[in-house]
């Protein structure tokens, strides 16, 4: 008795249900020839990064083509096919799942794969560690790993035990690498230590590249280099031969793919891992040698995909079973009493109206036993002959209570027990678990949404369930797909007036989450009232490039609210937009108005306006966000005192902080922004106190864009009174700000570094620092301002014109009086004595003009003083 026949109560075995493979043998040979002819290659090429690639075998077709099915018996034919002293492992990453679009989870996966060859990974372990605590400082590699859902239990606690193991030895002592914010130090200074890295460095060439390289995303996409070094140095000892199979890479082929795209990353993955045979399906053949993709694709173009180009080995187009083959599969997967169970009238029609789709003849099988099950025997005149026309059947065929499951399960591409429990409350228990072993329903093991259906088969419930008697209405379908999305965004986050500081798996959640219900508002037309909160805590938490896998508005949605939250996240996640081209972006999706994904956008141009200078767009758009909801307005009140901050109104900003906070974040955003007011007020002790308070925070809450903020902010402030102190934290500041990208830190920990410098009398370094600064093209008032500095030092030498020359720079950047109301301008003012810059007395102080003016000419004195003194 199958499976699916005991949980659906089908006592009488006399009519048997298999599910078999049949045909595609020239393809299945074809493909194994291939893998075997990489597995089996020696591995003499591995560091020669010119090389043409040989060992993907691409399998495309349409929907329902039985690729799956393919690719899973192509993996058991490997693995079937025993040799002696040979082991052979099969990985296997499903892009139908949202998760896996994050490509640390799919190295991870695949790594997880090899863990039982061998307990030794060093070079990809040492430098995923070190990638790790760079990108994701605060949270423990070890945990993360332990706690990683995707994976199997066994997996998790082989792979974190591994993991664990080769770091502690590099850093000498048990439990080292969980050591939280400190990893990164320990590993850099081991890195340069160390004997086990000395020999990685001289063995293994990439090692070096990419663990002395500081930005982590430009590290990740080259790391497979590393697992290759690892495999191959495994081969050297015994036999081992892997197979890795990629599904459903239709999701992540994107006709606008640049590099440090996940298609690119999934290309790298290939390309740099020699020693492994991938076979790969999707509906679209790979593109990986066109001309194209030799512009926008890290290893693009013909030369390095030499098998790839249509005619070529490396790419199968598969289409529909031969009659033959088909008539095998009905005759051999429905047997009655030891005979085909489908009379040949029945076979012969259904072939005739699948033109050989392996899923029509599949859901016929599924179909035919069920009315066998009831007692009845269709005649062929029942049979359909469209694939629609077969769903339709189907439907009709389910029980009420399971066609309003298979309609729930419509609603998103992926789904959960619980979840079909939400939108249909009424239904039982049973019903449930009964329909989630209809042979229709796909299981994806670790996995938060476990679920899903066909995307053709989805696809036709949602067109064609109009034409059943107890159809959903539209209004049924829009309603139950909210319901749907709401339930999914408060498993992925907690109630609005919760304090909450998620863990990765929630952060796991929510990049599924927000692509899920990305693709269902646009499909079904609905609008999921925290859709907007989502996006903006995925982008907060430094997620934004998944949103590549966002969909691509309509023309008809385009103009609609959440249009304009699809295509402001996409440009969020473009890799190839600077900052000005960002900001340019997301000015064309910004309204400004009331509607919760408007909110949304107008947060995220805020950002982006700030950095551009656009201050009075940026004050629109916090103001704006009065009425969003408690997250976001408490990101616009913060924004429209860090507003008035930036135009001189010190004791208005003070006032605006908002004085509680919901969340670690908000706290960490409250702190920063409280020591920004007093860094501005010239109280810089009290500046850094409450900088390191934020980094505290940040730290507590495993927050790694606000420790970058805070290790930072912390050294602007240090450097004007405890030099030492601030030259001692740079160095790791400057690698937090480098490693998540953040242009304007490490902008500002340049102009730390040069403050600091000039207060030791290294004159000459302090003006290097300060080229430095200048050379990131930033705008001077967001980093701390360039320009203020350059007069300090200028006016410190005594040099005049060079004090002159230094304002007149900030007034041709400045030129009108309304853009020149900064703090930093009135203090250049002071000390240059050029009241044509700015009035100091005019800004709004939050004690007195003459306190904060003996406070800031007291800082000119000292410099003063400390140019004398480095002449003697």
């Amino acid at each position: 008795m199958s499976i699916e026949d005991f949980f659906l109560g089908r006592g009488d075995d006399s009519v048997i249900r298999r599910t078999l493979f049949t045909d595609r043998v020239v393809e299945r040979q074809a493909i194994l020839r291939r893998i075997r002819e990489t597995v089996e290659r020696p591995a003499t090429t591995q560091y020669d990064f010119g090389r043409p690639a040989v060992n993907v075998t691409a399998v495309s077709g349409q929907g329902g083509i039985g690729k799956t099915a393919l690719l899973q018996k192509v993996a058991a034919e490997f693995t079937g096919d025993e040799q002696a002293n040979v082991q052979k492992i099969v990985a296997s990453v499903d892009f139908g799942d949202y998760s896996r679009h994050n490509f640390e989870v799919v190295l991870m996966q695949i790594r997880a794969s090899l863990a039982g060859l061998s307990d030794t990974w060093s070079a990809f372990d040492i430098a995923f560690a070190h990638y790790w605590s760079r990108k994701h400082p605060g949270v423990p590699l070890v945990r993360f790993i332990s706690q990683a859902n995707f994976l199997g239990e066994e997996q998790r606690t082989v792979l974190s035990d591994q993991v664990a193991a080769t770091v502690d030895g590099v850093l000498g002592g048990t439990g080292l690498v969980s050591s939280v914010y400190k990893l990164t130090g320990l590993l850099r200074t081991r890195i340069q230590e160390s004997r086990t890295i000395k020999k990685l460095r001289e063995n293994c060439p990439p090692f070096g590249v990419i663990v002395d390289e500081t930005d982590p995303d430009k590290v990740i996409g080259y790391l497979p280099a590393l697992l290759n070094s690892d495999l191959g140095r495994v081969a050297e000892r015994r036999r081992v031969q892997v197979l890795c199979l990629l599904d459903t890479l239709e999701n992540v082929q994107r006709a606008g793919a640049e590099r440090g795209s996940l298609e690119d990353l999934v290309c790298r993955l290939v390309y740099l891992t020699p020693g492994i045979a991938y076979v790969v399906a999707s509906r679209t053949a790979l593109t990986w040698h066109d001309d194209r993709s030799a512009v926008r694709l890290t290893y693009g173009g013909a030369d390095r995909w030499p098998d790839l180009p249509p005619g070529r080995p490396g790419q199968l187009r598969i289409g529909g079973l031969d009659a033959q083959s088909a008539d095998e599969l009905l005759s051999n997967s429905l047997e009655f009493a030891g005979r085909p169970a489908m009379p040949a009238e029945v076979r012969e029609r259904v072939i005739h109206g699948s033109n050989g789709l392996p899923l029509h003849l599949e859901l016929s099988i599924s179909w035919y036993r069920n009315l066998l099950a009831q007692g009845a025997a269709p005649s062929a005149a029942l049979v359909a002959e469209t694939f629609p026309e077969l769903v339709l059947r189907v439907v009709r065929d389910l029980s009420p209570q399971e066609r309003d499951l298979l309609r729930g399960a419509a609603l998103l591409r992926a789904f959960s027990s619980e979840l079909l429990a939400e939108i249909l409350p009424a239904v039982r228990t049973i019903h449930v678990q009964t329909f989630l072993h209809r042979s229709f329903v796909t299981r994806t093991p670790n996995s938060w949404m476990p679920f899903s259906l066909h995307e053709n088969l989805r696809q036709a419930v949602i067109r064609h369930d109009h034409l059943t008697d107890d159809a959903w209405v539209g209004e049924e379908w829009r309603t139950n797909a909210e319901r749907a999305s709401d339930w999914v965004i408060r498993q992925a986050l907690p109630d609005p007036h919760t304090p909450w500081d998620p863990n990765q798996e929630q952060l796991r959640r929510m990049v599924a989450a927000v692509l899920l219900i990305g693709n269902s508002a646009l499909e079904h037309g609905h609008t999921p009232a925290r859709f907007g909160e989502l996006a903006f805590t995925v982008a907060e938490f430094g997620y934004s490039r998944v949103f590549e896998s966002m969909p691509t508005p309509t023309a008809a949605a385009s103009p609609t609210p959440l249009g304009r939250l699809l295509s402001a996240s996409r440009a969020l996640a473009n890799t190839t937009y600077n900052e000005s081209a960002r900001y340019a972006a997301l000015r064309e999706c910004t309204t400004f108005g009331n509607d919760p994904y408007d909110h949304y956008v107008a947060a995220q141009f805020a950002r982006a306006a700030e950095v551009s200078g656009d201050y009075p767009g940026a004050e629109h758009a916090y103001r704006s966000l009065g009425n969003a909801n408690p997250q976001l307005a408490y990101y616009g009140a913060l924004g429209l005192a860090g507003n008035a901050l930036r135009n001189g109104r010190l004791a208005t900003a003070l006032a605006l902080v908002p004085s509680e906070a919901g969340n670690g974040h908000q706290r960490c955003a409250r702190f920063d922004l409280l020591g920004h007011i007093h860094l501005q007020g010239g109280d810089h002790r009290v500046a850094a106190d409450w900088f390191g308070r934020a980094l505290t925070e940040a730290q507590t809450v495993g927050a790694p864009v606000w420790v970058a903020r805070g290790m930072r902010h912390q050294a602007i402030a240090h450097a004007w009174y405890d030099a030492d102190r601030a030259l001692a934290t740079l160095p790791d500041a400057r690698e937090m700000n480098e490693s998540l990208d953040e242009r304007i830190g490490v902008a500002q920990c340049d102009l730390a570094s040069a403050t600091a410098w000039a207060w030791k009398g290294e004159w000459g370094r302090a003006r290097s620092a300060l080229r430095d600064c200048w050379s990131h093209g930033i705008n001077p008032i967001a980093i701390g301002h360039t320009g203020m500095i350059e007069v300090l030092f200028a006016q410190a030498r005594g040099d005049v014109q060079a004090v002159t020359e230094a304002v007149d720079a900030i007034l041709s950047a400045q030129p009108h009086a309304s853009e020149r109301r900064h703090t930093w301008l009135a203090v250049s003012a002071l000390w240059a004595d050029r009241r044509d810059l700015a009035d100091f007395d005019a800004v709004e102080w939050y004690d007195s003009a003459t306190a904060a003016r003996a406070r800031w000419s007291g800082i000119s004195e000292r410099m003063r003083a400390t140019w004398r003194g480095s002449l003697q």
